[in-house]
């Protein structure tokens, strides 16, 4: 998923001639955004966190398998059949190592988990296997597909914040707020996206309402002294961010801008929750 497009790793292989010499052969996303939904959970949950083995065992499969998601569409010919033929071998390669270490990470870290770290990595599988059939079946890019990898993509923070010590409704609304913040700004982009928009089915217009719904509920929690006010300000950088870009509505061709400013509020999000 990434802030300048519509998954998380969004530009297509296919729109220029592919070199196994070339920066594209180490499939890697490109877009900032992506790298902001993914890491700001895990940096998370060390900086309020006591580090443990077992937190970086699953930090790192959690990067593993982020990484070995975009070799496993180009040998899915989800790049473009070219992409497949002439850098399927690499992209065999790069799959099977990250798949390698993401494996052996996140079991050596499940063998010293507790049990609630477990069921997170149970609840994360599910998540993660749903995913997988999103990209099968090509509806990734769809609206559902992208609140599903913003999810996906908050809650697997939550097995590292548990596995560093944190307690489980801290490490609950912590990712809560990162799954409302990186589906709003994915949702974002698409909003500002002429084809994207015109898509648009139930699921876009249900995210924006649920995110609405759980910063009401946050709100009101918080002014009760039910949950620290800091999980209500965690929300209050992308509310802003989204309002303004869909207020203004730039042109397709800011899209870099936009993924730039939706970026920075997904930053700030994470500094009020690191460090608050």
């Amino acid at each position: 998923m990434s802030l300048t497009s519509t998954s998380l790793h969004g530009t297509a292989y296919r729109d220029r001639p592919p070199a196994p010499a070339s920066p594209r052969s180490l499939f890697l996303p490109k877009e900032h955004g992506a790298y902001a939904l993914i890491l700001a959970p895990l940096l998370t949950a060390f900086c309020r966190g006591a580090p443990s083995w077992v937190g970086a065992g699953f930090a790192i499969a959690t990067v593993a398998a982020f990484l070995a998601h975009e070799p496993a569409l180009v040998l899915l010919a989800q790049r473009g059949a070219r992409a497949r033929r002439e850098l399927g071998g690499a992209a065999r390669r790069a799959f099977l190592v990250r798949a390698t270490v993401a494996a052996a990470a996140g079991l050596a870290a499940l063998a010293r988990g507790d049990l609630p770290t477990r069921v997170s990595v149970a609840a994360l599988a599910g998540l993660v296997a749903l995913v997988g059939l999103f990209a099968l079946r090509r509806h990734e890019k769809s609206d559902l597909g992208t609140l599903l990898l913003a999810v996906t993509a908050a809650a697997a923070g939550v097995p590292v914040a548990l596995g560093n010590g944190w307690d489980v409704e801290t490490a609950l609304l912590t990712n809560a707020v990162f799954g409302v913040t990186g589906g709003v700004a994915m949702l974002t982009v698409r909003e500002l996206i002429p084809k994207r928009r015109r898509e648009a089915g139930l699921a876009a217009y249900l995210g924006f309402l649920v995110a609405l719904v759980v910063g009401l509920v946050f709100v009101t929690q918080a002014l009760d002294g039910a949950i620290a006010p800091y999980f209500a300000w965690a929300l209050t950088p992308i509310a802003l961010a989204a309002c303004g870009l869909l207020v203004a509505r730039p042109a397709p061709t800011h899209l870099r801008a936009v993924g730039w400013s939706l970026a920075a509020a997904q930053v700030a999000t994470f500094l009020v929750l690191a460090f608050a």
